[in-house]
């Protein structure tokens, strides 16, 4: 994995998408948050987390994604 770019991780709990980067030991990583919001103190609203490797059951390489530029509804 390269530090910084984004991928899915599958745990027994959930299935995310985050930032990967290298953990404070050798079994740990840290996931970061691909939605920077902020509450008004300035704090993330999706802090970081460390997560064991052991707890990992699969990572998955993002190829690509869209982004909405905007949404209209129009109605018919």
């Amino acid at each position: 994995m390269v530090p910084g770019d984004n991928y899915v991780f599958e745990t027994s709990e959930s299935r995310i998408t985050k930032r990967y980067a290298p953990g404070p030991d050798p079994d740990c990583i840290v996931l970061h948050s691909t939605n920077r919001e902020c509450y008004p103190d300035g704090s993330l609203v999706y802090p970081p987390y460390t997560v064991l490797k052991s707890d990992i059951r699969r990572v998955f390489s993002i190829m690509g994604y869209v982004v909405a530029k905007s949404c209209r509804i129009r109605y018919i």
